[in-house]
């Protein structure tokens, strides 16, 4: 899987003030702090209670960025450093993301502020749980050789089909994407792309979707293209645009969604502060219309699911940046969907993934879901949130928690029955732990010992890498699931010692892939 969200969420990116819906600012005088945080802060996202971060950090990082989005500037409007140059700025100067005027007075404002510093804790609680054991009883670990440093990986993907694997590495100036087998050698590398953030083969073709430029980014440089493999080749040759102009895509699937007999696309464009969730429809040729579902940032992962059992496929989507939830869109048929909301999350938890999968065998779909995107404050702040969370459906597309296991940073994480006991297990990898804590693991195997309990573990040399993207699937073709993870460390960052930084630079693998043994 991949993800190239890396380190952008801003905690209200994307909000439209109250006032943007007819409220004056006059309307709300008065009213205490917390009142007017309620009119004021859930306009476009929960309200965020104040225990969900430290006074620390609302005072430092995040109520600076919300006055931003009010509308309240040092010199009165809105400085040029907001704005990225070319086409991506102008885009959201355009759309007015920060408002010429306040949206409210600046003594509303400091009563909102004494709000936030008078409920805040000093310090974040910490989520207890079980340590994770060193040692992996069910895999073997790989480091390969093939590598460009530093590790910048932004996709690993497995094809049990073929034994293959792919792992995409971008840089700033040049981006690879390599198509390897089992051992870890490289069979080919594939055309430089920009930005490679995910892919899927179809028959003797490579679909892969470039994110564009490695930062965040509104200006809409990215593009879903397509290789071709020739009959009786093992080589991908000549590369078509299928799709472009895309805001920082990290993610898309297909389907026929209109019932035409045409492959449709859903393309997550996380974006920056211009990002949404959009279907392509098919319309023959090779061309497509777009049709937006969410216009708003973060959009981060979607699956194509008949979740209301109509006969009609749905789409079911993650929205990672400000309104962060999970999102169904039914299938009203002929291309049209209605919204509604599956689970909300708080603004700050950082949410990064989800997958739907049978988590009791009841046969309904349940949610998989992560936290842990800690890309918005320096240091990042433990959140006692931040895990792997399971969510069972009671088979009428209503969610209710059944686990938390708590991983600082969680970025991903993905189902298996690994050790084949007939039960689901989960391997998951965080991109923020805690660095310089011992007790916080870039990569946990979680095997499930019933009633959702699970047992942790993990492996020596997990802290030689810094993992963000993880996938699983039968690579070596004995009958289990292998994993295999990508590491990205080419970012310097403050908070990370720098002694742990240049060892990541000089000697983190690209990826390993953890062989299973069980068979």
């Amino acid at each position: 899987m991949g993800l190239l969200a890396v380190a952008v969420g801003l905690l209200v990116a994307g909000c439209q003030p109250a006032d943007r819906e007819g409220r004056g600012a006059a309307e709300h005088a008065g009213r205490s702090g917390a009142a007017l945080a309620a009119a004021y802060c859930q306009s476009c996202h929960l309200l965020p209670e104040p225990d969900l971060l430290s006074v620390g950090d609302w005072e430092q990082h995040v109520l600076p960025q919300m006055a931003l989005f009010m509308g309240l500037y040092d010199d009165g409007a809105p400085p040029d450093s907001l704005f990225e140059d070319g086409r991506g700025g102008t885009l959201v100067r355009e759309a007015g993301i920060y408002p010429q005027e306040p949206v409210l007075s600046r003594k509303q404002w400091k009563a909102i502020v004494a709000y936030f510093q008078k409920q805040a804790p000093a310090v974040l609680p910490r989520a207890e749980r079980p340590a994770a054991e060193v040692g992996l009883k069910h895999f073997s670990v790989h480091a390969h050789e093939a590598r460009v440093p530093p590790a910048m990986t932004s996709l690993v993907e497995i094809d049990p089909s073929r034994s293959l694997m792919y792992v995409g590495d971008v840089k700033a100036n040049y981006s690879t994407l390599a198509v390897l087998g089992p051992e870890g050698k490289v069979v080919q590398q594939l055309a430089p792309l920009n930005g490679p953030s995910h892919l899927e083969r179809v028959v003797d073709t490579l679909l892969v979707l470039e994110a564009g430029r490695l930062l965040p980014t509104d200006a809409p440089s990215g593009r879903l293209v397509k290789l071709y493999r020739l009959p009786g080749q093992t080589q991908y040759g000549a590369l078509t645009p299928v799709l472009d102009s895309l805001h920082r895509p990290v993610h898309f699937t297909r389907g026929d969604l209109n019932s035409d007999g045409r492959s449709d696309f859903v393309v997550s464009e996380f974006g920056r502060h211009l990002g949404r969730l959009s279907w392509f429809e098919a319309t023959g040729g090779g061309r497509y219309r777009r049709h937006v579902l969410k216009d708003q940032p973060g959009a981060t992962r979607s699956e194509i699911r008949d979740l209301n059992g109509d006969g009609r496929p749905d789409i079911v989507a993650l929205m990672a940046q400000g309104d962060e939830g999970i999102f169904l869109f039914e299938n009203e048929g002929s291309g049209h969907f209605t919204e509604q909301p599956l689970l909300r999350f708080p603004p700050a938890y950082g949410s990064t993934s989800f997958e739907l999968v049978d988590l009791n065998g009841d046969g309904h779909l349940d949610i998989l879901y992560t936290a842990g995107d800690n890309g918005d404050y320096t240091p990042p702040p433990r959140k006692p949130y931040h895990g792997v969370r399971g969510f069972l459906n009671d088979g009428a597309s209503r969610f209710e928690e059944a686990f938390f296991f708590p991983l600082r940073g969680a970025y991903g994480a993905t189902p298996a029955d690994f050790d084949l006991d007939g039960d689901l297990d989960i391997a998951a990898v965080a991109f923020y732990p805690g660095y310089a804590d011992d007790s916080d693991e870039g990569f946990v195997y979680l095997e499930n010992t019933g009633a959702f309990q699970f047992s942790p573990s993990t492996f020596s040399a997990q802290g030689d890498g810094r993992w963000m993207v993880i996938d699983s699937g039968d690579l070596d073709a004995d009958g289990d699931a292998d994993l295999v993870l990508g590491s990205f460390v080419g970012l310097l960052e403050p908070h990370i010692p720098n002694a742990l930084q240049r060892r990541w630079l000089r000697h983190s693998p690209s990826f390993v892939v953890l062989e299973n043994t069980t068979r």
